[in-house]
């Protein structure tokens, strides 16, 4: 009670006290205050509105005050903390969306060329005759067993990359089957 009476001093008024009442007397004139809370009365002087409020009080709703100012401050920190990241990942996102256009354009003109180098060689194909069957014909020598290299020739058909022949020559004759495998 000392503490609000010092409050009361010097506002220039004498205050006194029970348990449930607070009275205030200047001059002539007393006030009572209404009891609003345990340590906190309401007061009503020259047509004002007075709080009377125990000073542990104020210290330590001043210190809730500034511990809830801290924490505001801090979340609007991180608050500006995240709009930055957000405009950096639209910018990301802008650029992203930049390189895929830039991808898709060259899928389509690597599709286009793939499909024009496709029929060009279906074009080159029909126009020099470009088949899966070929015809072979050769020319070569044998070394008999009597040791005389003699002349010997072939013919053949060749379908993709496999090859049969027949060989002929003088006392000389032969079937081969091969597989042509470019390098």
């Amino acid at each position: 009670m000392k503490r609000v009476m010092i409050m009361a001093c010097l506002l220039g008024v004498q205050v006194a006290s029970t348990a449930q009442d607070l009275v205030v007397q200047r001059g002539a004139n007393t006030f009572r205050a209404v009891k609003v809370d345990e340590k906190v009365w309401l007061l009503q002087l020259d047509g004002e509105e007075y709080f009377i409020i125990q000073r542990s009080t104020i210290d330590t709703l001043t210190k809730r005050i500034a511990i809830k100012d801290a924490v505001i401050a801090r979340h609007e920190k991180v608050l500006a903390a995240q709009d930055t990241l957000l405009r950096v990942y639209a910018g990301f996102e802008q650029a992203a969306n930049v390189h895929i256009e830039n991808q898709k354009q060259l899928i389509t003109v690597a599709d286009s060329l793939y499909t024009g180098y496709k029929s060009l060689y279906a074009d080159l194909k029909d126009l020099i005759g470009l088949t899966n069957l070929a015809l072979t014909a050769s020319v070569g020598l044998a070394d008999t067993p009597d040791s005389n290299w003699r002349p010997i020739g072939s013919i053949g058909v060749g379908y993709n990359r496999w090859l049969a022949q027949y060989q002929f020559g003088k006392d000389f004759k032969g079937f081969l089957v091969g597989f042509h495998w470019p390098f």
